[in-house]
């Protein structure tokens, strides 16, 4: 299993605010998985578009929060993957830990 890593938070309300404008709250927030990253790379440099990962967390006008973020058979489709690619399953996996322990 891999390790996923936070590389930045992206935040738009706050960017919003310096152009004054508004809207809710709203964060990406970037990870990358080490060795399971790298060895999907040089399988498929075309992985390289939609790495490192990104979740979207935001909330609705009801106030609601919502995280949103693409599983692994998005990797394993997009970049014409083998549906058994264990780096990208670990990777997403990874992911999926990290995105269930924040919503809990």
């Amino acid at each position: 299993q891999t390790s996923v890593r936070i590389y930045g938070i992206i935040d738009y309300q706050a960017l919003a605010k310096q152009h004054g404008r508004d809207t809710s709250p709203m964060q990406t927030i970037l990870f990358a998985g080490g060795r399971d990253s790298i060895q999907l790379l040089q399988h498929e440099p075309t992985v390289a578009l939609d790495l490192p990962l990104r979740v979207l967390v935001h909330e609705d006008e009801r106030g609601v929060v919502w995280i949103t973020y693409h599983k692994a058979d998005f990797l394993i489709y997009q970049h014409d993957l083998s549906e058994n690619n264990i780096a990208a399953q670990h990777l997403a996996d990874g992911l999926h830990k990290l995105v269930k322990e924040a919503a809990n």
